[in-house]
């Protein structure tokens, strides 16, 4: 699908496609869906018991998602075979979506979203441009698994990082000071010369004055 074309994993991270979904490997000293959070993951510490999966959340906390005969934030309870079947039944009648993992506690579940997908029942798909990758007021197009930034004027770069100096190119004319603004120039030009670039020569017309003779 070409998930990993545009490194969606931050900091460095390594993206790995896995069918029509994909995770990142992240660097030590960063985790997090998409290596986003800096410091090390909590899960580092495998604190889920009896095969309990963690699973590192968008807030920097973590989940233990607990197989259904065991329960309690670290699946550190037994539970009771009527409430572990009460659980799955949960958790199949209300089905995640886009492979989620469903993960269920008493009478309230949560899916736990894979990466490029959000919502509740994680049925929003995570669009390339939701990460608001244009800088400088640049517009971002989308194109199937590829996106490119419309900068604004006066900006250009894949990103629309770099802001183009018009003072750099002498834009001014006849000794004028540039000044560059956000999305343009200005010049403040001599006192005998005006126009947006100084060009124009203000000009002192002497008029001839003759004595009327009678």
């Amino acid at each position: 699908m070409g998930y990993c074309i545009q490194g969606p994993c931050f900091n460095d991270g390594l993206c790995v496609e896995s069918g029509s979904h994909y995770h990142c490997l992240c660097l030590q000293n960063f985790h997090g869906p998409q290596c986003e959070h800096i410091g090390l993951s909590l899960c580092n510490d495998v604190p889920c018991k009896n095969g309990g999966m963690c699973t590192d959340l968008e807030d920097g906390t973590y989940v233990c998602v607990c197989p259904f005969q065991y329960d309690g934030k670290h699946c550190e309870n037994i539970i009771s075979s009527l409430l572990a079947e009460a659980q799955l039944k949960l958790c199949t009648k209300n089905r995640c979506l886009n492979g989620a993992t469903c993960y269920s506690r008493g009478e309230v579940f949560r899916c736990i979203c894979p990466p490029k997908f959000k919502g509740f029942y994680c049925e929003m798909e995570i669009r390339i441009c939701d990460s608001l990758p244009c800088e400088n007021f640049g517009t971002c197009i989308e194109n199937g698994t590829s996106y490119s930034c419309l900068c604004s004027p006066r900006f250009n770069g894949t990103y629309c990082e770099n802001k183009i100096y018009s003072c750099a190119t002498g834009e001014c004319q006849h000794g004028g000071t540039c000044y560059d603004t956000f999305d343009s120039y200005n010049c403040s030009c001599p006192s005998n010369y005006t126009g947006p670039n100084c060009e124009i020569s203000k000009c002192l017309y002497i008029v001839p004055f003759q004595i009327p003779v009678f």
